[in-house]
């Protein structure tokens, strides 16, 4: 029997989830390049700078071997979600009104509401995932009848300290710049990177600027009036250029508790922590997507997979919403965390 909403025909549907705009202040899960693979479980190879030369040789002798590139390999398996709602019983009334086209809009809206919402938490849970990988070099998640424990291969040469509480009334502004020379400067010479951007919640950046504001000694030396401008035309979010880097704040949350009417929200990114990145070099990092599970999918088809299906008895249509995915770390030495700028060393 043909459904009384066309937006219910599978192939329509689908179409449909393909097309779902992203969950807003989501900045990770939605600029990451996303790679399509076959299976669920995935191997990566994680490249290392190397720092060895070559040795002198002399003409007509054999060639000195060398090994290969510093390389380790990583691989887990690909994170799994499948969730399923009931539509409200005011969509079950409008489907069942026959006829009527404007049943038929107000039924596609509320159930289009359903679908963007079970896509927004995948999406959310995405984010999150990519976080904790960035920030911690791993991913540890610990939920009834599901246990991840994903390494991306993270050592000390990943983790810096500052040298003073950036936070304190007292920090002159050259000491926080001190501690981002070094930061610079190690990432240069332990691994080889120009470090481009630095990630960081408003108030990690609100440290800065105050520093350089309370204390007259090189208040004015390194922020220019055009930094000072933008930083207060955009709302305490840009500090442009300084010290050769792009400051992105990082704003977004998530409800610990999975449910919508919890409230308990924590930042994506903690606030006093700052991330150090290239992303512009080898692609360091991505997400990989993988098949879905489902037998009402086609065999190796890719992405978030919906259906939806009648429940005679209690009467509802239920939407269900699959996805098979994972980030992806391949050049850690592309990437530099300071924990927490107000515990210094």
């Amino acid at each position: 029997m043909t459904n009384p909403i066309p937006l219910l025909e599978p192939v329509v549907l689908n179409e449909v989830v393909n097309d779902l705009r992203p969950a807003e202040n989501l900045i990770l899960s939605s600029s990451l390049p996303r790679i399509p693979i076959t299976t669920s479980w995935y191997r990566w190879d994680i490249l290392r700078n190397a720092r060895t030369m070559a040795q002198f040789n002399v003409p007509n002798s054999e060639a000195n071997i060398v090994q290969q590139k510093g390389r380790a390999q990583g691989e887990a398996g690909l994170a799994y979600t499948r969730e399923k709602k009931v539509f409200e019983p005011t969509t079950t009334m409008w489907i069942r009104e026959v006829g009527s086209t404007t049943a038929i809009q107000n039924a596609e809206q509320a159930i289009l509401r359903e679908i963007q919402d079970l896509s927004n938490r995948v999406d959310v849970l995405q984010e999150y995932v990519c976080w904790k990988a960035l920030g911690e070099g791993a991913v540890h998640i610990n939920q009834e009848n599901v246990n991840v424990d994903v390494d991306y291969k993270f050592n000390s040469s990943n983790f810096a300290q500052t040298s003073v509480d950036w936070s304190a009334s007292g920090t002159l502004p050259s000491q926080i710049v001190a501690d981002l020379e070094v930061i610079i400067r190690t990432a240069q010479r332990r691994n080889r990177v120009q470090l481009t951007d630095v990630w960081l919640t408003s108030l990690t950046l609100q440290h800065i600027y105050h520093a350089f504001a309370a204390n007259a000694e090189g208040g004015g030396l390194l922020l220019t009036d055009v930094m000072r401008a933008a930083y207060f035309a955009s709302g305490m979010r840009q500090l442009p250029g300084f010290m050769g880097l792009n400051w992105h704040v990082v704003e977004g949350q998530f409800d610990t508790s999975y449910d919508a009417q919890a409230g308990d929200f924590e930042m994506f990114l903690p606030d006093n922590k700052l991330i150090f990145t290239n992303f512009n070099e080898g692609q360091p990092m991505k997400i990989v997507e993988g098949p879905t599970a489902d037998f009402g999918n086609s065999q190796g088809a890719i992405g978030k997979f919906m259906k939806t299906w009648e429940e005679p008895d209690p009467s509802g249509r239920w939407a269900l919403m699959e996805s098979r995915w994972l980030p992806i770390i391949t050049r850690p030495d592309h990437i530099l965390v300071v924990e927490d700028v107000t515990d210094p060393a």
